[in-house]
């Protein structure tokens, strides 16, 4: 399959932080300043996506303890937890808090929470692979040109003359239709912003009939600025991946009221194509990783990846490999019987 990265950073709403408070970030226009961080124990921050693969990038402080769950409302979830020793120099830079390339290809939640009452961590940015078209399938990325109204239509917007379109009144809208198989929306968030739905092939009327793809908030969590302006950033609100082949249209709906304080969000779409579409299914498993069917690996409810920081035993290990291996080692076994058999008819 030929798979793209999306880069979620910690202002963009795809991230959720909870509880209301245990989060602080700085003005995210100064340089190098944009992470949320917590020293509140049981500090969650967490974020839903489709794809196969993740990497969370932030700072862990001196002792911080943290834990890492996978698909949590799943039977079968995956739960580790880490120490600030074992995935920092201590030097305070970036580092990985967690990584994984082995998840089935689904809908996933990653939560990622603390579990210290001192030490605390900063999340930085989250990288999520996701699969676009076929295997070795070329892409073009196209941004749609949002005051050309041949091409995205809307109602109670505003046009910046180029690509961005402002949602400025509750029910304001924009909508177009594309071929292609990626959809990623971009656009800001701020102390100031309202909620907004995001529906996907799913544009007929009454829009009520129809359940929106995401519903988002537009606000910034954590800003710990009073001036809103300066709370505002630009990234990633939603994307979607593994398309099929065919027409679809997209369409935002500002939710916020005006009246209430809501200010106008700004919005860009930028479209992918694949010359090969893919054929690939979501996986309806109930573990989330590709290797839960290995015997031995994982025991119970509660899984532990290969490498993580807590291992199953050796001797699950070993029936492990055993079990991985016993079918080539029986195969290799009969070969070497029908090759004695045939010597000895020569």
């Amino acid at each position: 399959m030929t798979r793209v990265n999306v880069t979620v950073n910690n202002y963009d709403p795809m991230v959720a932080y909870t509880p209301a408070g245990a989060w602080h970030a700085p003005d995210p226009s100064a340089i190098q300043n944009t992470y949320h961080s917590t020293t509140t124990f049981g500090a969650k921050a967490s974020i839903n996506f489709t794809g196969s693969s993740i990497w969370v990038y932030g700072t862990p402080g001196s002792g911080a303890n943290y834990s890492v769950t996978i698909d949590p409302l799943s039977q079968e979830y995956y739960n580790a937890s880490f120490s600030g020793t074992n995935s920092t120099d201590g030097s305070g830079a970036r580092t990985l808090l967690y990584s994984t390339r082995e998840l089935t290809y689904a809908a996933h939640t990653l939560e990622i929470a603390n579990l210290g009452s001192g030490g605390g961590f900063a999340l930085d940015t989250i990288v999520l692979e996701s699969e676009v078209g076929a295997e070795g399938a070329s892409l073009g990325n196209i941004t749609w040109n949002a005051s050309n109204q041949s091409e995205v239509f809307a109602a109670g917007a505003e046009y910046d003359g180029g690509a961005e379109i402002k949602l400025f009144e509750e029910g304001g809208s924009a909508w177009f239709s594309f071929a292609g198989s990626a959809l990623y929306v971009f656009g800001d968030s701020s102390l100031d912003q309202g909620s907004y739905a995001v529906y996907l092939n799913a544009s007929g009327a009454p829009l009520s009939s129809f359940t929106p793809a995401a519903t988002l908030s537009g606000r910034s969590q954590g800003c710990d600025r009073n001036a809103t302006s300066t709370c505002l950033k630009r990234g990633v609100l939603k994307y979607y991946t593994a398309l099929p082949w065919g027409t679809h249209t997209l369409k935002v709906v500002k939710l916020g009221n005006s009246s209430a304080g809501d200010v106008g969000a700004w919005f860009t779409f930028t479209t992918a194509g694949s010359e090969v579409y893919m054929f690939n299914t979501t996986s309806n498993s109930s573990c989330p990783f590709v290797w839960c069917d290995r015997p031995g690996i994982y025991t119970n409810t509660n899984y532990t990846a290969p490498g993580s920081s807590t291992k199953t035993s050796g001797a699950a290990e070993l029936g492990a490999r055993s079990s991985i291996f016993g079918e080539s080692e029986r195969v290799w076994a009969v070969l070497g019987l029908v090759w004695a058999v045939w010597r000895y008819i020569l």
